[in-house]
């Protein structure tokens, strides 16, 4: 069963100071396992990069440094090196990560994935790395928060201060409070995990029980109605292809059409102009016939006439001959067996 969410959020600078014992590079260091940066974890492993990679954060770390070594403000006065120039935080799984199940492991992955939307969703652009740590007692990300186009700005990245609050203290605990809220609701209780934890509220042990029993019936909820949305979408997306597939047959029934139309058109232009040859042609023929004249297609034609007769009569046609065309004359040929 889960517990309190937890995420935390800080700025940092070139320089450590105050209650601040890590600087910007140390935070780094830290996250990425450098020796000498991680003596609090007893076996250290690389960290799993879920947003970025681990080139980019060190990349990060120099042009940051670089931009605040060079920064000016308006009156020309240097960037103070305990300036934030880098905003980190970290977001914790609830569940120990000794003795994750698979089921356990799934929904890490959609923990991860969920918390990565909504880093994005809250820092835009701004939002460079995210890493996870698996070689502590709780999985848990670390991520990334900087303005490179002006390191003099990336103070206002803070939730205390991005919505314009944090000019008093009042201010900033109420934009940081809005923000706690914002990672419940859009994070936090679709696993399972309560806003506050219960020394907050004062609950007695068996009133925090029953708190995080409705915290995780809670989560079940969200997660069975975020499955239905999903099936409703699978089955609105199939509609809509169902709907492209009848378009496009039509479309395609369209053009078919239309090229039957074309062809249709081509083979009236081939017999317009076939009949207007046969016209013609006929036309020729009846000049050559009251001529005198027959060509040789009518001579053909008479022959077989004169063959069929013959057979009728009982004449076997070896006997008849067949004639060419010579002009005006005839001339008997040799006789054409059959």
């Amino acid at each position: 069963m889960s517990g309190p969410q937890y995420i935390h959020v800080e700025g940092y600078a070139r320089k450590a100071t105050g209650t601040k014992t890590t600087t910007a590079s140390g935070v780094i260091g830290e996250a990425v396992r450098q020796d000498g940066f991680c003596s609090h974890v007893e076996s250290p492993t690389p960290p799993k990069f879920v947003h970025g990679s681990e080139q980019g954060l060190i990349s990060l770390n120099e042009e940051i440094h670089a931009q605040a070594e060079a920064a000016k403000d308006s009156l020309g006065r240097k960037m103070r090196s305990d300036q934030t120039i880098l905003v980190a935080g970290v977001a914790s799984f609830p569940k120990p990560t000794k003795g994750l199940t698979e089921a356990d492991k799934i929904e890490l992955e959609e923990w991860i994935k969920t918390t990565n939307q909504f880093l994005y969703k809250e820092f835009k652009t701004n939002f460079k790395a995210a890493l996870l740590h698996l070689d502590e007692e709780y999985p848990h990300i670390h991520f990334y928060v900087a303005d490179t186009k002006n390191v003099m700005k990336t103070k206002d990245l803070h939730p205390a201060r991005a919505t314009g609050a944090g000019k008093n203290k009042k201010e900033g605990v109420a934009a940081l409070k809005s923000f706690q809220d914002r990672y419940h609701e859009q994070v936090a209780q679709k696993f399972g995990m309560t806003r506050v934890g219960p020394k907050r509220e004062r609950l007695s042990r068996p009133d925090w029980i029953e708190k995080k029993r409705q915290a995780a019936e809670l989560a079940e909820q969200i997660k069975k109605v975020a499955i239905a949305e999903q099936k409703a979408q699978v089955a609105e997306q199939k509609a809509e292809i169902a709907i492209s597939e009848a378009e496009a047959m039509k479309a395609l029934a369209q053009v078919e059409r239309a090229q039957l139309k074309e062809e249709r058109l081509e083979l009236q232009k081939k017999l317009t102009t076939l009949t207007n040859a046969a016209e013609k042609y006929n036309k020729e023929a009846d000049k050559l016939s009251a001529r005198g004249i027959k060509s040789q297609k009518s001579i053909e034609l008479q022959a077989i006439d004169k063959m069929l007769k013959k057979v009728n009569e009982g004449e076997t046609p070896s006997n008849t001959p067949q004639t060419d065309f010579v002009g005006e004359k005839q001339k008997p040929k040799q006789p054409r067996l059959y």
